[in-house]
């Protein structure tokens, strides 16, 4: 959640961590085992007027979905749908809406 963000603004700081998690070497604790790469995928999607908190979540939950669909490690969002591939260069993809 980030109150007051633009839709814009969300997806840049989805991005932002999807990229640092990306970047690292994970172990597990304590015995310190590589876990290796881990990539991570957002749904993003902007508070309406008269809209319930369950209805946002859908909404962003839906994007989610597409993000996986769209071959993971990605964000996807509503309004601008956005589409950062793994790479880290945006690509700019219609979601669907409802």
């Amino acid at each position: 959640m980030l109150p007051r963000a633009s839709l814009k603004d969300a997806v840049s700081v989805a991005e932002r961590i999807r990229r640092t998690l990306e970047s690292r070497h994970w172990t597990l604790e304590p015995n310190g085992e590589r876990v290796g790469r881990v990539t991570v995928s957002f749904g993003v999607a902007k508070l309406r007027p008269d809209e319930t908190g369950a209805e946002l979540l859908k909404r962003a939950g839906q994007r989610l979905y597409d993000a996986k669909a769209k071959g993971r490690n990605c964000v996807v969002a509503e309004s601008g749908d956005e589409l950062s591939r793994p790479d880290g260069r945006p690509r700019v993809r219609r979601a669907a809406s409802g």
